[in-house]
């Protein structure tokens, strides 16, 4: 890949899309506007690369319907993400649900401060339940290794890291669609619904995670799905 700096201290006010395999490196950038509803990097190209990246949502600009609000989205395969800092987004790094995108590494980054829309932690609702994850890749061949996670002091998101198989979305499925993903080593804390989720995965390795604090559960394992951990 051919590498962008990006300029450090930067403030955006609308999305940034990466259409093309690129390595963008270093960099701080602050978000004013325009990502209520969208997500302030979108990756549209397979084989994008996201090295030590800073992305700030200092209003917490998100809401409650509608769109999601997202740090990092990936409409795209092989993406690879890491040593970024994602921090106060409703959503910090996510592999789309529309298509059923695979092979991706996501290791080493601080997703801090995560947004939840939920009534408090405190709270029954199942209000916020789609949208508030720290990590989270509808797909497969996943590697998410070394991470921290944290919710936002005060707030009610839903899952730290989330792992989900959507097999009825696969456009061009491969042999291990809603499979092979690999959740090591992260340390996940704050009031996360739950601290890390599996959903609908064929094959998963969850092994020597820290999870605190999760409000339901610290570890859910759920539908068809066969794990070891």
């Amino acid at each position: 890949n051919s590498t962008l700096l990006l300029p450090d201290g930067s403030r955006c006010i609308t999305t940034l899309t990466v259409a093309r395999r690129i390595k963008l490196q270093g960099g701080r950038l602050s978000w004013t506007a325009g990502i209520t509803n969208a997500e302030a990097v979108l990756v549209t190209a397979d084989g994008v690369e996201l090295h030590g990246v800073t992305l700030i949502n200092p209003s917490e600009l998100g809401a409650a319907t509608g769109n999601r609000n997202v740090g990092i989205r990936f409409t795209a395969n092989e993406g690879t993400v890491v040593g970024c800092t994602v921090q106060q987004f409703q959503n910090g790094i996510m592999v789309s649900a529309e298509g059923e995108y695979g092979r991706f590494r996501i290791a080493d980054n601080r997703v801090i401060d995560i947004v939840g829309v939920g009534g408090g932690p405190a709270s029954a609702s199942t209000d916020g339940e789609d949208r508030g994850d720290g990590i989270v890749v509808w797909g497969a061949q996943a590697t998410i290794t070394g991470n921290v996670v944290s919710c936002k002091a005060g707030s009610d998101a839903r899952i730290g890291i989330h792992c989900e198989g959507l097999p009825g979305s696969a456009v061009t499925p491969g042999a291990y669609f809603s499979a092979q993903y690999t959740v090591s080593d992260n340390i996940v804390y704050g009031q996360f619904r739950r601290g890390i989720s599996v959903e609908d995965v064929s094959e998963a390795s969850v092994t020597g995670n820290t999870v605190a604090d999760s409000t339901w559960w610290a570890v859910s394992l759920a539908a068809n799905c066969r794990a070891s951990h």
